[in-house]
């Protein structure tokens, strides 16, 4: 079955589409994927750093609180992004690495991470 993509968002400069941000539902789990692109010329200039955050900002208030990303393991800018962005590693597949969002678990997540890191014991 050919997954189907929703909710895009094109992003521009002017009047010139230089990449976009999409979901598109996968049949297999039911969790959106997220896909972003820029144009090759447009990458490393944190465009994707400031638009990714309000894309998800937008995707929670849609009530879609929960999205999978795919990145290539070589893709350190990606991964870098999806990290900075609350995304966390879950599998790793051959060459890519599959992240999960779970915004609606963030303040369980972030009150785990406190009691763990409260509890570890370090060594001398």
């Amino acid at each position: 079955m050919i997954p189907r993509i929703f909710n895009v968002n094109e992003l521009r400069i002017g009047s010139k589409v230089i990449g976009y941000i999409r979901l598109i539902k996968q049949q297999r789990n039911g969790l959106p994927h997220l896909e972003y692109s820029l144009i090759e010329e447009y990458w490393n200039q944190g465009i994707m750093s400031i638009e990714l955050p309000k894309y998800l900002k937008k995707c929670k208030g849609l009530g879609i609180p929960r999205l999978i990303a795919l990145v290539k393991k070589d893709n350190e800018a990606s991964i870098k992004l999806l990290e900075k962005s609350a995304f966390i590693k879950i599998a790793i597949f051959d060459d890519v690495f599959g992240y999960v969002l779970a915004q609606d678990l963030m303040v369980e997540i972030k009150q785990f991470n406190k009691k763990a890191v409260r509890s570890m014991v370090y060594e001398k």
